[in-house]
């Protein structure tokens, strides 16, 4: 992996060997490390070397694909993680063509691309790649770590009211994961319902802080990954909507650990879940801000069990089943080169 400093790091954990390797980055998607594709180049030569290149609009990745046309003599697969090239930002209409050509012309020699949404799915094949070449696979959550707790002993824990309906938002205090509009949401809400918002993830220098800290009376700024557990199983239900990239970005780590524990979800970006059945067992999808306050009526009257949820999406989103394709994926490629 790529690091973005000087150093060259070693570390041995549970039997597998990670390096890191001097990176520079000027710009978002502009990575680029020399020391990593000389490494690259020693090793191209061995007879059990899989590149998997997590990250796919990255000058590093457009590298790593040319270098591979040369070489030819690993698989390479190349992992969508939901970043979208400044989409939704006034620069896309002159960086977009930019990545466009890097991509239609590197692209060509990737042996399989694992995309989050089908919209990424669709560019990709726009730019001439052979559909078999593309499956739909994201990341996943440890279902063992993110599991129901005691919902009363979380709240007091938590110091949470134990008697109110609770809507959890977690991430940055930001516009970009729509805090402002769940905040409005559920502003709306308490009218016909005893309902409170809890915020988690902010840092004071975030945008909506002040905002945050005017309007709601339960927030925290980020916590420990373990401890956000708690945080899930004191909740009723979960509620983002993500304004410029959910077509793209595909579903985010907070809802996959939000359904792994159980609690249903609101948030435009489960469009990229499942087929719409499974998500109507698990959350709603806001199609725009002004759905947000139906969405999230609509689930704090039908809250289901959240064994029921966890059953639902478990062999879309748990690491286990993810796992196991990707080795499967692994073991086909590695025939193929063999041979």
């Amino acid at each position: 992996m790529p690091s973005l400093s000087r150093r060259r790091v070693k570390i041995l954990r549970d039997g597998v060997l990670y390096r890191t390797f001097p990176a520079v980055q000027p710009q978002f998607h502009c990575t680029f490390s020399r020391p990593m594709l000389k490494e690259l180049e020693g090793m191209a030569k061995s007879d059990d070397v899989c590149v998997h290149v997590h990250g796919d609009r990255s000058m590093l990745t457009y590298a790593i694909s040319e270098f591979h046309k040369v070489y030819k003599h690993f698989p390479l697969i190349v992992q969508h993680l939901g970043a979208g090239g400044t989409r939704g930002l006034r620069i896309a209409s002159f960086v977009l063509p930019v990545f466009n050509l890097l991509e239609r012309h590197s692209f060509r020699s990737i042996d399989l691309f694992l995309v989050q949404t089908a919209q990424r799915r669709k560019e990709i094949i726009g730019l001439g790649i052979s559909p078999e070449k593309i499956r739909m696979r994201g990341m996943g959550v440890d279902f063992d770590l993110f599991k129901p707790l005691d919902k009363s002993e979380c709240r007091r824990r938590l110091s949470l009211p134990s008697d109110k309906i609770l809507v959890l938002y977690v991430g940055r205090f930001f516009k970009d994961k729509g805090l402002d509009i769940v905040i409005k949401a559920v502003e709306k809400l308490k009218r016909k319902y005893d309902v409170e918002l809890v915020a988690v993830g902010g840092f004071r220098s975030d945008p909506l802080w002040p905002m945050v800290e005017k309007r709601l009376r339960y927030y925290s700024p980020r916590v420990p990954n373990l401890d956000m557990v708690q945080y899930y199983s004191a909740a009723d239900v979960f509620c983002q909507f993500v304004p410029h990239f959910a077509a793209y970005g595909g579903v985010g780590v907070a809802q996959q650990e939000a359904l792994a524990c159980g609690i249903p979800v609101v948030c435009n970006a489960l469009v990229h879940l499942a087929e719409r059945e499974v998500v109507s067992r698990v959350g709603a999808i806001p199609e725009t801000p002004s759905d947000v306050v139906k969405c999230l009526e609509e689930t704090i009257n039908n809250l289901t069990g959240r064994d029921k949820i966890r059953k639902a999406v478990r062999s879309f989103i748990s690491w286990d089943g993810i796992v196991a394709q990707t080795l499967s994926d692994y073991e086909r490629l590695y025939q193929i080169y063999c041979h």
